[in-house]
């Protein structure tokens, strides 16, 4: 035979070869369920090394569950006449679908954020209802509630055939429940959460659908094989579905979820619109500010500074104001007022949110509180100020009583002098220096006030509830009262730092008495919501009640000009207000702004001929 001939042959007798091979029942259902073992099994590594978000290894862990219950079905194909073991794993099989489900249901809380299914009470809740389960099932024998009926089949292949009683289809229905409401979680999550989309809890509902149906068909038709059990097919699907849906959405890699976390972690208000500007999520920080904003619409418009023009986001960053006690935030509003806080600043900047085709799909916009800042701000002006004050005073009030003892001194010394017979005048010198004493006296008057300011110019941090008639006993006891008297209106407490509450009195009563003269008669009562202090002089002339608070301000010549601003600061630093009334008689402070309670009003008048003095400058 010729080669070309012995190829023909060949070719002929290849065609004409069959290959009839076809596996059998038993083989193909072996293939099917050790190959989703192996995918489910793969699934779980996989995720465990390349997913770092909430419930990630939760999940993973619930995949090998489901690749353990799928082995069993393995395990049954294989194991053929094995009574015993056939058995055992029919058993196994519910306990495994249960506690593939409860771990599946934690996961979805813990994805979801809902903490009362992670909670110490539903973990043993879940874990009892397992092992309930498992107890039902190991005394099924005794009492048949599980499985009415267990046999063993031999054709097409060695199976066994489970009938099931009422707690069986019990458990069944447990398991349903529980994949709802693990779906349900899932969907919310996938829907109201960070990147909020449809698609995937579309994907969970077809997911959900094909369980149900695969278990349905079952109970309904028994199967592709008689009363085989294809429940864990329909898990299987589930949790594919499941997988791909979830993936893309949340079990995505550590540096995306890091960017979730730091923006979460943001101490700033961070809300995302789209481009409509309706609210799509906020981060922590905004939700604690405004309350809950998801599918609020204008959010901008609701801001007096801010409008949709914010939305350009090469804008300049906008400072707002929002005041606590006009706001429509009832958030804002009510945690303002908890913290004791006023107005609140921000600077507020808004970013555009672009595809990788620099498309805008929306807006960032970030609101960066400066309230503390405006405050130290506001503080750091007001030192200046002080300090300018203070080198006035040092430069102005100082120097003249400086230049006039320096005088005295000088014509005192030449009154004196040893080498001059003729200029010992010991009556004039005498003279003179009482004039140096005046002098000093009027200096070391000026350096009080200037220290009382310095003293007195941090805010009031603590208060106590003190008694108003004691300070006021205690101020009216410390000042050169001279003949005056003193009348009281009302008693009870007021909630103050009692020093300088004592130092704003003492500087009120003394400050009448040096306008008024040492007959003056001064009135203090307490109000619903502060105190005064009065007296019967002429008043304080209408054209110069608005400086009278002002720094140096005086109508004598002993006066430093500093007494008012020192009750003026002393009441800002309580939060509280000082006015003149221009009603009055005489010359009327109010102080208004503190918390008080007042017993019942009784008027006291006291002429205290003996009074405890320290000089001006030990106060």
């Amino acid at each position: 035979m010729t080669g070309g001939g012995l190829s023909r042959a060949v070719a002929t007798a290849l065609s004409e070869l069959r290959f009839d091979y076809a596996p059998s029942l038993q083989t193909q259902h072996l293939l099917l369920f050790a190959t989703m073992t192996l995918v489910t099994v793969g699934l779980a590594y996989w995720i465990t090394r390349t997913r770092q978000t909430r419930g990630a290894h939760l999940f993973a862990l619930t995949l090998v569950v489901l690749g353990a219950r799928l082995a069993s079905d393995v395990a049954h194909g294989l194991v053929g006449e094995l009574w015993p073991v056939l058995e055992v794993l029919v058993a196994l099989n519910p306990v495994l679908e249960l506690g593939l489900l409860v771990l599946f249901v934690r996961f979805a809380g813990r994805y979801a954020g809902v903490e009362r299914v992670g909670s110490d009470r539903a973990r043993r809740a879940m874990g009892g209802l397992v092992a309930v389960a498992a107890i039902a099932i190991a005394t099924n024998p005794v009492h048949g509630l599980v499985f009415d009926a267990v046999r063993q089949v031999s054709s097409p292949f060695t199976h066994v055939v489970v009938e099931r009683g009422v707690l069986g289809f019990g458990l069944l229905g447990v398991n349903a429940v529980l994949l709802l409401a693990a779906a349900g979680l899932l969907a919310y999550a996938v829907t109201t959460g960070f990147r909020p989309a449809w698609w995937p809890a579309i994907v969970l509902s077809i997911a959900v659908s094909v369980a149900i149906v695969v278990i349905a068909l079952q109970l309904r038709v028994g199967g592709a094989l008689y009363q085989y059990d294809y429940t864990a097919i329909g898990y299987a699907g589930f949790f594919f579905l499941t997988t791909l849906a979830l993936v893309e959405h949340g079990l995505r890699r550590i540096e995306v979820v890091a960017r979730e976390e730091i923006l979460d972690d943001i101490d700033d208000a961070v809300v995302l619109l789209d481009t409509d500007g309706t609210v799509v999520t906020t981060n922590a920080a905004a939700e604690g500010l405004f309350g809950t904003l998801d599918g609020a619409e204008g959010f901008l418009d609701r801001f007096d500074e801010l409008g949709s023009e914010q939305l350009d986001g090469d804008r300049e960053r906008t400072a707002i104001t929002i005041d606590p006690e006009t706001t429509e935030w009832d958030t804002l509003r009510n945690t303002t007022r908890t913290a004791g806080r006023g107005p609140r600043h921000f600077l507020v900047s808004t970013e555009y949110v672009t595809t990788q085709t620099t498309r805008v799909i929306g807006h960032v916009v970030r609101f960066v509180e400066t309230t503390e800042l405006e405050r130290r701000s506001r503080e750091l002006e007001r030192k200046n100020d002080q300090l300018d004050q203070f080198a006035s005073t040092v430069s102005h009030d100082l120097r003249n009583p400086l230049n006039v003892a320096t005088g005295y001194l000088q014509m005192a010394t030449e009154a004196v002098d040893p080498d001059d017979s003729g200029a010992f005048d010991v009556a004039a010198a005498l003279t003179y220096l009482d004039k140096v004493e005046v002098s000093l006296d009027r200096m070391a008057t000026i350096i009080d006030d200037i220290l009382a300011l310095i003293d007195n110019a941090d805010p009031v941090t603590d208060t106590e509830a003190v008694d108003f008639d004691s300070v006021v006993s205690a101020a009216w006891s410390t000042v050169d009262t001279r003949s005056a008297t003193l009348e009281r209106s009302g008693e009870g407490t007021i909630e103050a730092d009692e020093t300088r509450l004592q130092r704003l009195l003492e500087n009120l009563f003394r400050n009448a008495v040096d306008h008024v003269g040492d007959e003056v008669t001064i009135e203090v009562g307490l109000t619903g919501d502060g105190f005064y202090v009065a007296d019967d002089g002429p008043g304080i002339p209408e054209d110069e009640r608005e400086q009278i608070f002002e720094h140096g301000y005086t109508t004598g010549d002993e006066g430093t000009g500093l007494g008012l601003s020192i009750v003026q600061q002393l009441a800002e630093a309580h939060g509280w207000t000082v006015s003149l009334d221009p009603d009055a008689d005489g010359a009327k402070f109010v102080v208004e702004g503190c918390a008080t309670t007042r017993r019942p009003a009784q008027t006291t008048e006291s002429t205290e001929p003996e009074r405890r003095h320290r000089p001006e400058r030990e106060r």
